[in-house]
């Protein structure tokens, strides 16, 4: 029970524009209290909240699927593969929750539904390797041509002081001469 407050948390960390952070706290308080009920109390009463828990748990996954939704609107193009690996975990956990009650008798699911969500997830987490490394390389050649520019700069910096020195020690030298020999005229 506690995995729906970790998946809040990396919701709000991927998407903190669509997911509200007052889910984020809802949630984290609902589930806290519930696995403080399974782990202070008789099974009995966890058997009692089970159901709102999973109610819950179902309403956020459609949550979920609504954050995806915005932030693929908002051009986020990862979150379609998030979006398409949570329905797949929705559909398998609904049915699950079903057979569970004895509502349908299909089977256990939800197994295959997270193999799909987080073969997704590994989709998008290669996907945003791969532009990593794109743009580590694009920013490398970058830095190395500025490096090239800026080391020629230099260069041509040093040049055209060489020669500027050059250029106004000749008259600065004829400008000491006559200095000096107007000094030795008056003394």
């Amino acid at each position: 029970y506690l995995s729906i407050p970790v998946f809040s948390f990396m919701l709000i960390t991927l998407y903190p524009n669509e997911f509200h952070r007052r889910v984020l706290h809802i949630t984290t308080l609902f589930f806290a209290f519930v696995t403080l009920i399974i782990l202070g109390t008789p099974e009995t009463l966890f058997t009692n909240i089970a159901t709102p828990t999973h109610i819950y748990m179902i309403v956020f996954g459609f949550y979920a699927i609504y954050v995806f939704a915005i932030a693929y609107r908002n051009g986020q193009t990862e979150a379609g593969w998030f979006f398409v690996g949570t329905i797949v975990l929705m559909i398998t956990t609904i049915n699950d929750t079903l057979h569970n009650h004895y509502f349908i008798l299909t089977g256990n699911y939800r197994s295959l539904g997270l193999f799909f969500f987080i073969l997704f997830q590994s989709f998008v987490l290669s996907s945003k390797f791969s532009k990593a490394f794109i743009t580590a390389e694009r920013l490398s050649i970058e830095l190395k041509k500025a490096k090239d520019e800026a080391e020629l700069a230099n260069q041509l910096k040093s040049e055209f002081l060489a020669n500027m020195s050059h250029e106004l020690r000749t008259p600065m030298h004829h400008v000491l001469s006559f200095s000096l020999i107007g000094i030795k005229k008056l003394n």
